[in-house]
């Protein structure tokens, strides 16, 4: 075994993590009251996605003069999410056999309810055929079809599985104790253009309608539900000392985590952990392009001295894959750095996001994490899902020729503390 690391301790600073915690949590309560009480909220995406925003309410609970207000704020097409189970028992059929949409949204066909008091398309006629849909004993005979109102297939895994506003919608419900089939409509201006930026701000003020983005939605549903589940552990011997090997699984999409422990960490505070994204390239064939097997060879050897964990990722290229990773380092070899490579592919700089180790933290019983890193995003990420971080350990990086630019543009873009690493290198 190496010479151990040297390495030092930063004391977190900024608003303690349990007032975040009250503050947000403040939030999404409201949030959820107001949908309980049959109130809209405006559902925000991503950028990278639709980038649109939809008005969101319960179907149970709509009314006429509800579904009035959406028609004169929304594109028109007022769409009702509902569950998988639903889509079976009321016999709904896709829209379309093969979807070719550009977000595959799994449109059903249209409907309208047998009792509507003329053809469906008026706000009360639009009313009925919702809370039709939303009622427990509906049955397929209740629906005429085509019809004006658009059923809306939630994914059977939800919001996890698919980051939609139709999922986003089903997520809310199910947080307020409703039924689980919702009304949305996409937001317009008075142009009939997507209500974005400054112009949704400004809706939001003046109809008194908050607005929650659909990674809130997921933040909340990952503090509520454990999706991971330990499947197996065993003695791993390594050259960096003798640890506990355990392998997660996420109930979800069975993706599998491997984590690394030594010592009795349940129950603990300030457990030392180290988050560490694969990186086949590096870890496995020893890449110079980056640092990433010098960071986990160290931080194994740290925390085979004082005890901890290392949560194994399998985000491949900060969550691109392995593919694209090799397609980024061509476009690196042609001249541009590792964010723009990502950026020219279609993806963000940044494609990982920390949810899975937050539950894995917790399902080894951890009260407090001291966290190996020099990333920003990783801190501000566990913390959010409910981890308290208390301070930051710094192992510097191991600047070469190689490696240099790659780790200068982490700075420079994302974030990421190596002002002094980069500096001090020497040709």
């Amino acid at each position: 075994m190496e010479d151990d690391v040297n390495y030092r301790e930063e004391e977190l600073t900024g608003k303690a993590d349990n007032e975040l915690d009250n503050e947000n949590s403040s939030r999404i309560e409201e949030i959820i009251s107001r949908v309980k009480r049959g109130g809209f909220v405006i559902v925000r995406d991503e950028d990278k996605r639709e980038n649109e925003a939809d008005l969101m309410t319960s179907a149970e609970d709509i009314t006429k003069e509800d579904v009035a207000f959406m028609i004169r704020h929304g594109s028109g097409l007022i769409c009702a999410p509902l569950s998988e189970e639903k889509k079976q028992r009321l016999c709904l059929k896709e829209m379309s056999s093969s979807n070719t949409s550009v977000f595959a949204t799994p449109m059903l066909e249209g409907v309208d309810a047998r009792r509507c008091l003329s053809t469906g398309i008026s706000a009360e006629d639009r009313a009925i055929t919702i809370r039709e849909l939303a009622r427990d004993n509906s049955s397929p005979e209740d629906f005429l079809r085509p019809g004006h109102v658009i059923p809306l297939r939630a994914s059977s895994y939800g919001i996890m599985e698919r980051r939609g506003h139709t999922e986003a919608a089903i997520e809310l419900m199910k947080l307020a104790g409703k039924k689980e089939v919702a009304a949305i409509v996409e937001l317009c201006n008075e142009k009939g253009e997507m209500l974005r930026g400054e112009e949704l701000e400004e809706f939001s003020k003046e109809n008194d309608i908050p607005i929650i983005a659909i990674n809130e939605i997921i933040r909340e549903r990952v503090r509520r539900t454990n999706f991971m589940e330990l499947i197996s552990e065993a003695y791993l011997p390594t050259e960096e000392g003798d640890f506990n090997a355990l392998v997660f699984r996420n109930r979800v999409n069975k993706e599998e985590m491997f984590v690394v422990v030594k010592g009795n960490i349940k129950g603990k505070e300030g457990v030392i952990v180290r988050v560490h994204s694969q990186c086949l390239t590096g870890d496995t064939f020893h890449s110079l392009r980056c640092d990433c097997r010098h960071q986990l060879k160290d931080s194994l050897r740290i925390i085979n001295k004082e005890g901890g964990a290392v949560i194994y990722l399998p985000q491949e290229g900060r969550g691109i894959g392995l593919a694209n990773k090799i397609k980024a380092y061509k476009l690196q070899d042609n001249g541009m750095d590792t964010a723009e490579a990502n950026l020219s592919l279609g993806f963000r700089i940044d494609e990982r996001e920390y949810w899975e180790a937050a539950q894995i933290i917790k399902n080894l019983g951890i009260k407090s994490v001291r966290l190996i890193t020099n990333n920003t995003k990783k801190i501000n990420a566990l913390r959010d899902a409910g981890i308290d971080v208390t301070s930051r350990i710094v192992i510097k990086s191991r600047v070469t020729r190689e490696n240099k630019q790659y780790l200068r543009t982490k700075r420079e873009k994302m974030g990421h503390l190596l002002e002094e690493d980069i500096k001090n290198y020497k040709k």
